[in-house]
């Protein structure tokens, strides 16, 4: 079974859900994309609105790296143990929601994305590395976590990468 308390600043595979990774990599490697997108569910459900797809400048060549489930430390791995083509000068990250609700703290959380985030630009060094806002999951975060977490967590990542505050 996946702990759910592991420390989101060190790398860590999600075995069962790592084949949509790899699947995505090769589409990525045959079609050359601009843009990827990397991180959980939310992410991966993005092309269900096109608003977001069209202020993010997104086409039909991005590919999509997104994995239901996956946490700050499930991007890490797949950003170092990845193969990314050459070709991607964008990177969009939308990831720890699914750390809120662990043991870990909002600045580990926040490193956690951090990481994942240095990784993909130390093998891109190229590319534009954006972070998306962190966002509640429906129905799941109280009020409690959105004050002790998800705020915090989001304005740590926004000081530590100068995120401008309209993403």
């Amino acid at each position: 079974m996946y702990d759910t308390n592991r420390d989101p600043t060190i790398a860590t595979p999600r075995p069962q859900k790592d084949y949509d990774f790899y699947n995505s990599e090769q589409r990525a490697n045959s079609i050359k994309p601009e843009t990827i997108i990397v991180g959980n569910s939310i992410a991966y459900g993005l092309k269900g609105y096109p608003q977001i797809w069209e202020k993010l400048n997104l086409t039909s060549s991005t590919v999509n790296f997104a994995i239901g489930g996956a946490k700050a430390e499930n991007v890490i791995h797949r950003s170092q143990q990845g193969s990314f083509p050459h070709s991607v000068c964008n990177i969009f990250i939308l990831v720890g929601t699914n750390n809120i609700s662990s043991w870990a703290s909002a600045d580990q959380i926040a490193l956690g994305i951090i990481n994942g985030a240095l990784e993909l630009r130390r093998k891109l060094p190229h590319a534009s590395v954006t972070v998306i806002g962190l966002l509640p999951r429906k129905k799941v975060d109280d009020k409690w976590f959105v004050a002790r977490k998800i705020i915090p967590t989001y304005l740590f990542v926004r000081l530590q990468m100068n995120i401008p505050s309209h993403l």
